[in-house]
């Protein structure tokens, strides 16, 4: 029998502070506190008994040491509480130090106009200056120019309401503009060159009655293609489908509870499908996919061919997976959920792997495929690759060597030669060039250069590649004028890819890391090859057998960044998390990392794929929604997780806020209702004479019941004027602020004055005027 993922707490008697958990897998995780209730330490032990921990320390409220396995991390604070400094393992040959300098600005009147921040990165131990970085910031925070050593990188001007309007990049002279209709919706996005002319790509974004987007046409010097957006004739109108360039359509699917069920891609000679089934366990459904299906035209008929099975272990990690039946992979962990052994007989080979308390790998061995047990393995003739360190900084691996600079970006990878600029950009590869521009996008490799949309999607390379793009992410490719459809699995991979006839063409296989195999390629274009969306749909470097994942490089074959991660992005609340050179905390099954700085689990996509087609029930996700939908969208958004179509209107936005009201009145009432009621029953059993009960029940009636009037015109008042510029937002504005008026004045009425609340006082004057006119 299934049995759900539980996990126990347990609490320090009388309180609610977990003091210890024991997850699904027998694994327990212990916590220390401090008086204030503040996790201190965080403690779980691996199945030989191997301590892994991390202890945190506070000096007036703020953290002030972080520790974990062989990692100190300091930081030191000014008076305002500002971060000043971070440095990570100050004593030690691999220390790294952050210092951050904050400047007011003000205008000649002395009225502050904004903030310059600072940030210089040095090598402390060698008095090794790497990068100074100045980031000038307006009052409402939004960053308006960035320097990097003094060199101007790019500078940004504002709409009134704080959205981008313009971006200039000083590198390359390019500027970005955006424009926006009334409700702030973005309409048109244009690449300018430095004369403030077109420069190869723009698009322009229309919207239907419903404020839905219906179009983004797209005018580029590439074959880049348009899409057109078609809904549904229901109450939601939830997404229907996506018409690329009039020839490729993309249906989503979802069922009753907003999940991702799969999606049908109509090609212009045939047609590709995906169907996902989930597991449910007893009267509970999950969201962890069970089952995919594929359906394609081999053999020039159309037909549901393959099924992959997922099959997952008590902490919710996929155990197996199951190709058309017959065991493909299986996957094992240890009590700390990191990957111990793969048995993968799609690429014939099992793989086991150790670690240390910091979460390094140690070794990583690798012998023919078997699903014999760990003691038998032992016996097994294997090849092992040592890996070893300075802290977390590897030092070799199988007998190849690492250099590394002042800043921890590694010279020498691999007996390959690589150069670095601004931090941790890298610029060569073993005589592969690579540029950025202003904003750190990655804009060539060699002679391809790479073309971005609005929404920060790779949209072109000029060696002739076009993606197009759902709610998943990256989904197929033009090229040459013909379309090709992806197919991926539920983890994210591209395992296939069809031709425009829906025909299979060329087969991917990975291990859990990502090292990639191309089993099959009859495009006769050597698209196999030519395609760089590969493991986790993750853009991958045939010149380096490198991942490249917007902020760093990411090595398959080691299972390690290359370089270290930014300090911001320490995890000291989770075991390991002080490693910054660790992929996915050693966990590469069940988590992703699209953006090269910080992991979620697969379960997280799950969820987000989910939201982008969930109705907004209620006035909370209404509201929600109405911001998502009138907000344009932000640069640089990972790949396959965020909306690319709103999901909120202002009809169920309305209908929200009318319950809302409805609520709001009824709990008035019986509030005061219990008011009166608990007021009587207080009387009573402090022998109140019937007078006095009388008496407090009419002033608890008109005080609660008049305030719940009073307070409730007030709100309704205010979200009619609001609701004219605002639609179904300005009355739940209103409901908020009678609800906040609500409170402050039941905190007023509970104030106690000379020994008394009050709503006493009043009570007694009442009283004392009944007396008067009743005697």
């Amino acid at each position: 029998m299934r049995k759900l993922c539980i996990k126990q707490s347990f609490f320090i008697c009388g309180t609610n502070i977990v003091r210890t958990e024991v997850l699904p897998n027998g694994s327990k995780v212990s916590y220390g506190q401090d008086e204030e209730e503040r996790v201190t330490g965080i403690t779980q032990s691996t199945e030989e008994g191997e301590e892994n921990s991390n202890s945190t320390s506070y000096t007036y409220g703020e953290v002030t040491e972080v520790r974990s396995g062989n990692n100190v991390v300091e930081y030191e604070y000014d008076y305002k509480r500002r971060l000043t400094s971070v440095k990570v393992n100050p004593t030690g040959a691999t220390d790294n130090y952050i210092s951050y300098e904050y400047t007011e600005l003000k205008d000649s009147a002395g009225k502050k106009t904004g903030e310059k921040i600072t940030a210089t990165y040095k090598k402390r131990a060698e008095g090794i200056t790497a990068d100074k970085i100045e980031k000038t910031l307006d009052v409402n925070g939004n960053v308006l120019s960035v320097k990097v050593n003094g060199e101007p990188q790019t500078e940004n001007i504002y709409t009134s309401d704080n959205k981008i309007s313009l971006v200039t990049d000083e590198i390359t002279g390019k500027k970005y503009r955006y424009r926006y209709d009334d409700l702030g919706r973005l309409t048109n996005y244009e690449v300018l060159n430095s004369e403030g002319t077109y420069d190869g790509y723009a698009e322009e974004l229309k919207y239907d009655k419903y404020g839905k987007l219906g179009s983004k046409a797209v005018f580029s010097s590439t074959d880049f293609p348009g899409c057109d957006y078609y809904y549904k004739e229901n109450a939601t109108r939830d997404l229907d489908f996506m018409w690329y360039d009039r020839k490729v359509i993309i249906r989503p699917k979802t069922d009753v509870l907003r999940r991702n069920i799969g999606k049908t891609v109509m090609l212009p000679g045939g047609r590709a499908e995906e169907i996902i089934t989930y597991r449910k366990v007893g009267d509970h459904a999950t969201q962890m996919p069970s089952t995919i299906r594929y359906g394609d035209n081999t053999g020039g008929e159309y037909g549901i061919r393959d099924c992959l099975k997922y099959a997952y272990d008590e902490m919710g990690n996929i155990a197996k997976v199951y190709e058309n039946g017959e065991l493909s992979v299986r996957y094992t962990y240890d009590k700390l959920s990191r990957l111990i052994r793969e048995d993968n007989k799609s690429l014939g080979e099992t793989y086991l792997f150790d670690y240390d308390n910091n979460g390094n790998i140690l070794t990583k061995r690798t012998l023919a495929f078997t699903l014999k047990g760990k003691e038998e393995v032992e016996e097994l003739s294997s090849t092992a690759k040592e890996y070893t360190y300075d802290r977390d900084r590897l030092l070799s691996y199988n007998g190849e060597t690492f250099v590394y600079d002042g800043l921890g970006n590694p010279t020498t990878y691999r007996g390959k030669t690589l150069t670095w600029s601004k931090g941790r950009q890298l610029t060569n590869y073993n005589r592969t060039a690579f540029a950025y521009n202003g904003q750190g996008q990655r804009i060539s490799k060699g002679n391809i250069s790479y073309i971005y949309g609005s929404d920060g999607n790779l949209v072109s390379q000029s060696d002739g590649l076009n993606f197009m793009y759902d709610a998943t992410g990256v989904v197929g490719i033009k090229y040459g004028n013909k379309y090709y459809a992806f197919r991926k699995d539920i983890l994210g991979n591209v395992i296939g890819i069809l031709d425009e006839n829906g025909i299979n063409i060329i087969q991917y296989r990975y291990d859990a890391w990502g090292v990639c195999k191309i089993e099959k390629d009859t495009s006769g274009e050597n698209l196999g090859e030519l395609n760089p969306f590969r493991y986790r749909g993750y853009y991958y470097d045939t010149e380096t057998k490198l991942y490249y994942l917007k902020t760093r490089y990411y090595d398959p074959e080691i299972g390690r960044f290359i370089t270290i991660d930014d300090v911001t992005y320490l995890a000291p609340d989770t075991i390991n998390g002080l490693n910054l050179y660790a992929y996915c905390n050693n966990n590469p099954v069940m988590r992703v990392d699209p953006e090269g700085n910080s992991s979620i689990s697969m379960s997280t996509i799950v969820d987000a794929v989910a939201a982008l087609f969930e109705i907004a029930i209620g006035g909370a996700f209404a509201l929600v929604g109405h911001i998502v939908k009138t907000a344009p969208r932000p640069n640089n958004i990972g790949i396959g997780i965020f909306r690319k179509n709103q999901i909120a209107d202002l009809g169920k936005l309305n209908t929200a806020a009318n319950i809302l009201g409805k609520i709001s009145t009824a709990v008035a009432v019986i509030s005061t209702v219990i008011s009166v009621i608990d007021g009587i029953k207080t009387g009573i059993d402090s022998g109140y004479s019937a007078g006095r009960i009388v008496s407090n029940a009419i002033t608890d009636t008109v005080i609660f019941g008049g305030t719940a009037l009073l307070l409730g015109a007030i709100g309704g008042k205010l979200g009619t004027l609001l609701g004219s510029a605002l639609p179904g937002l300005g009355n739940v504005i209103g409901a908020v602020v009678g609800f906040a008026l609500g409170l402050t004045l039941g905190f007023f009425l509970d104030l106690e004055v000379g020994g008394k609340s009050v709503i006493n006082h009043i009570r007694d004057g009442v009283y004392t005027f009944w007396r008067w006119l009743f005697g």
